[in-house]
C-alpha cells in the first residue's frame, strides 16, 4: 500500500512571539501536529493543504485533503487518551473556539478550526 502524499501550508501572519501565550500557542501546535498524523495515518490523500491564519482575536487553522473522508460523530464515545478528533474538538471548546467537519468534493474532508486568543 504505497502511497506518497503532497503536503501543502500557507501561514499568514504569525510573526511575532508574545510569551504570554506559549501556552496557547503549545495548544495550537499540538493541534496541527495531530491534523497532520491523521492524514498521515488514516486519509490516503494525495494532496492535504494546511493553513494557518493569524486573525485579529485568535487564529484559523483549515485542513484540507483528497483522501478517503470519515464519518465523524462528536457525541459517540471515542477514546480520550488520544488527542484525535475528539480530543482536539475538546481542546478547542476549552478555548471557546468551534470546529466544523465537511466533506470536500468530489472527495475527501475539510476540518475548519477557529480558535480566540485567550484573555491574558
Amino acid at each position: 500500500a504505497n502511497h506518497s502524499t503532497t503536503f501543502q501550508s500557507v501561514v499568514v501572519g504569525c510573526s511575532l512571539y508574545r510569551q504570554e501565550l506559549r501556552e496557547y500557542y503549545g495548544f495550537l501546535y499540538n493541534i496541527v501536529f495531530e491534523l497532520l498524523n491523521n492524514e498521515v495515518k488514516h486519509a490516503k490523500a494525495q494532496h492535504v493543504l494546511l493553513q494557518v491564519i493569524e486573525l485579529e482575536d485568535g487564529f484559523s487553522i483549515v485542513l484540507e485533503d483528497d483522501g478517503i473522508g470519515f464519518e465523524y460523530h462528536p457525541t459517540a464515545t471515542q477514546p480520550t487518551n488520544t488527542l484525535g478528533l475528539s480530543g482536539i474538538q475538546f481542546k478547542v471548546q476549552h478555548f471557546g473556539g468551534v470546529i466544523q467537519i465537511e466533506r470536500n468534493s468530489p472527495k475527501g474532508v475539510i476540518i475548519a478550526l477557529e480558535i480566540p486568543l485567550p484573555p491574558v
